[in-house]
């Protein structure tokens, strides 16, 4: 990771889950953590996190709706949902809301650091459009 650390929101209003969530990230993240939907937003007004971790059920705005609602703003922030729920509707209700990822609780602290880290990689090469062209030929960056 860069010596800056990536900045990730969590949104979970469990304190035993927030406190276990942030040590899981405390080598390689910044956690920000926050215990319902009103209080991310009012931080992401002023300044967004690079990630969003991102609980189903929380008091007032759910989750979903919080997904949803961001979405359908054109917010591109990344997002994980969290959830005790572990049925496959359940998964694609996310998706389909726009969360860029799943998770059942309770999370797993490598599979958690390795998604975190994966989807921040997918971004970033997004938002800097570092794909390269495709060079066709043989040898070292070509593809055939």
């Amino acid at each position: 990771m860069n010596s800056k650390k990536i900045r990730v929101a969590i949104v979970e209003d469990d304190p035993n889950q927030m406190d276990y969530i942030i040590r899981c990230l405390a080598d390689d993240y910044e956690a920000l953590p926050f215990e319902d939907a009103g209080s991310f937003m009012r931080l992401y007004a002023r300044q967004a996190p690079d990630l969003l971790l991102l609980d189903w059920m929380l008091p007032g705005i759910s989750g979903i709706e919080l997904v949803t609602r961001l979405r359908l703003l054109g917010n591109p922030i990344p997002i994980i949902m969290l959830s005790a729920r572990c049925d496959e509707d359940s998964l694609v209700d996310a998706l389909e809301a726009g969360a860029n990822d799943f998770m059942v609780k309770p999370v797993r602290r490598r599979e958690l650091n390795a998604r975190l880290g994966a989807l921040y990689r997918a971004a970033l090469a997004l938002s800097s459009d570092r794909y390269p062209e495709p060079r066709v030929g043989k040898g070292p960056g070509h593809i055939c």
